[in-house]
């Protein structure tokens, strides 16, 4: 049978996750703000640090700056080897959380897929 018009009918619309629907109204209201979980280390990497934050570019600049008093300062923690971007606040702090909690290796594997000679990611961001 043929569709005259009704073709809300005939064809419904595709069925979404409640959570995929949660996330896309979530990056349209809040303007599509991004909130970066990320991963940084001294120069010779052997101490890592995690963290996250509404604005990677100025939180960088912030750690290599040494403008932030704390662990960072005290340890020379300034080089980029990782970053995700979420729209959802909230699963950006969940995985800073479930990443702060994993082994050393773990974070290795995870830096090593997309960043396999740990070079500073944001190195030219400020030239």
């Amino acid at each position: 049978m043929a569709c005259k018009g009704l073709k809300r009918l005939c064809h419904p619309a595709p069925e979404f996750s409640e959570e995929l629907l949660r996330d896309l109204l979530i990056y349209y209201f809040e303007m599509k703000k991004t909130y970066s979980v990320y991963i940084l280390s001294n120069n010779l990497n052997t101490v890592y640090y995690t963290g996250v934050t509404g604005d990677l570019y100025r939180r960088v600049y912030e750690h290599k700056h040494r403008l932030m008093s704390g662990f960072t300062k005290k340890y020379f923690i300034h080089k980029l080897l990782y970053f995700e971007d979420y729209y959802d606040v909230k699963k950006a702090i969940a995985r800073e959380k479930t990443i702060k909690r994993w082994k050393r290796e773990w974070k290795n594997n995870v830096i090593k897929e997309d960043n396999p000679n740990f070079e500073d990611l944001a190195v030219d961001w400020y030239e």
